[in-house]
């Protein structure tokens, strides 16, 4: 099992759990976008396409894939660094959308994005000085 190969901490086995979830979510998205972006972006449907759909797919498949990689390379400054702004980004977007632009609100679909990024930045910074030597 993969599992196996991830150093040892709560965090990298986080991430591997998290960047799964990423994936689960973006092939929802190219399968259905409509269905659940409109669920997050609420305030505004008819601004999600089926374009809008596919790029947030993507967008998450690629913060998988990082958080994947830092599970398994979690002493790696680079990819510590890169992470950690996968969670930034997540957070700067979300809020945005709720309070900036307002085509999302506080709801089942963007509850969970910003509290996982705002917990992980959390935990990222606090556990900085564990992994990175």
């Amino acid at each position: 099992m993969l599992s196996a190969y991830i150093p040892e901490g709560a965090l990298p086995k986080y991430f591997l759990f998290v960047s799964t979830l990423a994936f689960f979510n973006s092939a929802q998205c190219f399968l259905s976008p409509f269905k659940f972006n409109r669920r997050i972006y609420d305030q505004q449907p008819q601004e999600v396409t089926g374009l809008a759909g596919r790029l947030f797919a993507v967008w998450t498949f690629t913060s998988g894939i990082v958080r994947a990689y830092a599970a398994y390379n979690i002493h790696d400054k680079t990819i510590y660094h890169m992470t950690f702004l996968t969670y930034v980004l997540a957070f700067f977007h979300f809020n945005t959308e709720i309070f900036y632009f307002k085509t999302a609100r506080i709801n089942a679909g963007t509850i969970g994005p910003m509290i996982i990024s705002t917990l992980s930045m959390i935990w990222m910074w606090k556990s900085y000085g564990y992994y990175i030597h």
